[in-house]
């Protein structure tokens, strides 16, 4: 039982260590990026572009949050599990 619990939760870890390192960084480095490109840009076409592009990868951000509440919320009813069957 005890391996079991530990598998679990070795696995809930690694699905959010993948969906910080991968998931959250690719829209953050994005918003990073085109925030940089806004403060240089000049011209209205490039600045409705960079505005489009920074919605996108912002609620590409938001929704990746979400996934990693979710699996942090998991992995508190687990605990909670575990608690209860002591």
């Amino acid at each position: 039982e005890r391996t079991k619990r530990l598998e679990e939760t070795t696995q809930q870890l690694l699905t959010y260590a993948f969906l910080n390192s991968h998931k959250v960084r690719g829209p953050l480095a994005r918003v990073m990026g085109l925030t940089n490109l806004l403060k240089q840009s000049i011209q209205k076409e490039e600045i409705t572009f960079i505005v489009q592009a920074l919605d996108v990868s912002a609620k590409e951000l938001d929704q990746v949050i979400k996934d990693l509440n979710e699996v942090l919320q998991t992995e508190e009813v687990n605990i909670s599990r575990e608690r209860i069957s002591r």
